[in-house]
């Protein structure tokens, strides 16, 4: 084999061998979150394993025990409503009043498992609430 072959196969092979490693990364990094629609219709193939969920706040359904640090709410996402329970402090954006620039609750994902009993419950263990701001349409600031 020529030395010029064989080079363009060491290059062809560690060029591969990178190419692999960069997509294995992207893909082990990605984070993917299920719609409530999408993860109550996935229930049973979900069983307990730990996943994200996103939804709306639904207005006026946020408990929170600052007690306890109980925090109890429901989320929806086409039609279909899901109560999130959460053991923690109530993340400073988080409430259930609506937003004035899409009329609907704060957009929250959860991280968690659904409960066990079957109910439509979600047991989160991390709460990432928007930011609201992000919903106020340009020229509406400070108004």
């Amino acid at each position: 084999m020529s030395k010029q072959l064989k080079v363009t196969v060491v290059v062809v092979a560690v060029l591969g061998a990178v190419l692999v490693l960069a997509g294995l990364n992207l893909t082990g990094n990605a984070t993917y979150y299920y719609t409530v629609d999408e993860l109550l219709a996935k229930r049973g193939e979900l069983g307990d394993k730990f996943v994200q969920v996103k939804g709306y706040v639904v207005p006026g359904t946020l408990v929170y025990n600052q007690g306890s640090l109980d925090i109890k709410f429901d989320i929806e996402e086409k039609g279909q409503k899901l109560t999130v329970l959460y053991h923690g402090l109530k993340p400073d954006t988080l409430n259930d009043q609506v937003q004035p620039a899409t009329g609907r609750g704060i957009e929250v994902v959860a991280s968690g498992k659904l409960a066990a009993d079957g109910s439509d419950v979600f047991q989160a263990k991390q709460l990432m609430v928007k930011c609201p701001s992000r919903y106020i349409e340009k020229g509406k600031k400070g108004s």
